[in-house]
């Protein structure tokens, strides 16, 4: 087991460093990310975004002789829409929750259809929100009760439950296919629990904290209950020998903004943040200590109406580094031209991106106004040569590279429902990889 005292320090560190970059950020007005909501009853963005909405009312009424009581409304809205539906920042785990940074280390490529929602609200603070998310390579839900203020900045707690089965990018990819001893391919499966507190250091300066407890299994399909601990090469899948880790983790994450335009910045800078700490404790004997940090600068140029964006992310591992946790290289929320996972795994990583956007026209599509513009994008990322510190090391059977250079063109169309994304790029291995995502990648 390694030296907690190392790990102390470090987690020691990088608190005084919150709270130090707090004293030194003003506290104008939030500047609010845009996170698509399920709209209100009465809002036009309903026939927008062509949501079905349904609204149930409770009228149980219970008379007395000094008065009446009747119980209190509540409405029900049920609906697909494109976007996060949960609260940014989130210290809770799940697949369709935004990580600070966004490799996909705990997503599965293939085609995936929007994620779909279903709130139920209690009061103005309290409600149930479910979420889910379909396709080829991937099955999860995520089911959250909340009591948060509706204000900016969000204060307040919620809990959550959720459940995952997908491809892990750690586990494909590369020169040489690795499957299990079946000759299936290995699936990973999340079930867990956790609780978080969200609380505002400034008004730009938003950070939530929380605990989740997982049991983490490796499977040879999406609904088989077949455990699988090592590969076809026997190099392991998980830390346990059994192919099931139990993970206890004490999860933080920070978020700055303060930008322009929450959906299509043109000057500003946004900061996210995670740490996440693994606490060995009974059978959940796993124990690391997970930092990762990523940084956007928005630049006008010319007309002010082109952007320059530079970004640059990083993380770094200490102890027990699972394959599921590490960080995997590759793909729209990496290393463009790449598929997700292809460049490498590691224990530690950086990534840094260029990209300048121009806008081109506005079209209308089923009565919504999109504002088409062009980007042209370079991309660099490496593992640092971390990869056999990876437990298992998924990189060598699969003859991963281990960093990558990535850079093309793309069609961004800027919706209120959230950015869509049609990227082309090519990568220095000579291939090319065409992307279609809907997401905020900075």
């Amino acid at each position: 087991m390694n030296n907690y005292k190392f790990f102390l320090v470090i987690n020691l560190s990088f608190c005084f460093g919150i709270l130090s970059f707090a004293q030194i950020t003003n506290a104008q007005t939030i500047t609010e990310e845009f996170i698509p909501k399920l709209p209100e009853k009465d809002s036009t963005e309903a026939q927008d975004l062509i949501i079905l909405n349904t609204e149930l009312v409770g009228q149980n009424e219970e008379t007395t002789e000094d008065n009446e009581q009747k119980a209190p409304n509540f409405t029900s809205s049920l609906g697909s829409f494109l976007g996060d539906g949960f609260d940014d920042p989130t210290a809770l785990q799940g697949a369709t929750r935004r990580k600070p940074i966004l490799l996909g280390s705990n997503q599965s490529g293939g085609f995936a259809l929007p994620d779909v929602h279903y709130q139920l609200d209690f009061n103005e603070r309290q409600n149930l929100l479910f979420s889910g998310r379909l396709g080829t390579t991937i099955l999860a839900f995520d089911a959250q009760y909340s009591n948060l203020s509706k204000d900016n900045p969000r204060r307040g707690w919620g809990v959550d439950v959720f459940n995952q089965r997908s491809y892990l990018p750690a586990f494909m990819e590369g020169e040489t296919e690795v499957t299990l001893a079946n000759g299936d391919d290995p699936w990973i499966h999340r079930l867990g629990t956790g609780v978080e507190y969200a609380f505002p250091i400034t008004k730009k300066f938003n950070t939530a904290v929380g605990i989740s407890y997982q049991k983490v299994s490796v499977r040879d399909d999406m609904f088989s209950s077949n455990v699988q601990s090592k590969d076809e090469f026997g190099n392991k899948l998980t830390v346990s020998n059994d192919g099931q880790d139990l993970l206890l983790t004490a999860n933080l994450s920070a978020f700055y903004e303060n930008v322009d335009d929450p959906l299509f910045p043109k000057k500003g800078s946004r900061i996210r943040i995670g740490l996440d700490q693994a606490i060995p404790v009974g059978d959940a004997a796993i124990g690391f200590t997970k930092i990762s940090g990523n940084y956007s600068q928005f630049i006008p140029l010319f007309s002010k109406k082109d952007t320059l964006i530079l970004n640059f992310q990083a993380g770094e591992m200490f102890g027990d580094v699972p394959s599921y946790e590490a960080f995997a290289l590759g793909g729209h929320g990496s290393v463009r031209g790449y598929k997700k996972g292809e460049v490498g795994t590691g224990s530690s990583f950086v990534l840094a991106s260029a990209e300048y956007r121009f806008p081109l026209t506005d079209i209308k599509l089923i009565g919504v106004n999109i504002g088409l513009h062009g980007s042209l994008f370079v991309d660099y990322g490496s593992n640092l040569g971390t990869s056999d510190e990876v437990i298992g090391n998924p990189d060598d059977p699969r003859n991963k590279p281990g960093d990558g250079l990535g850079y093309g063109v793309g069609l961004l169309g800027k919706s209120p429902f959230g950015p869509i994304r049609l990227e082309f790029g090519f990568n220095d291995q000579g291939n090319t990889r065409f992307e279609f995502t809907i997401s905020n990648r900075y």
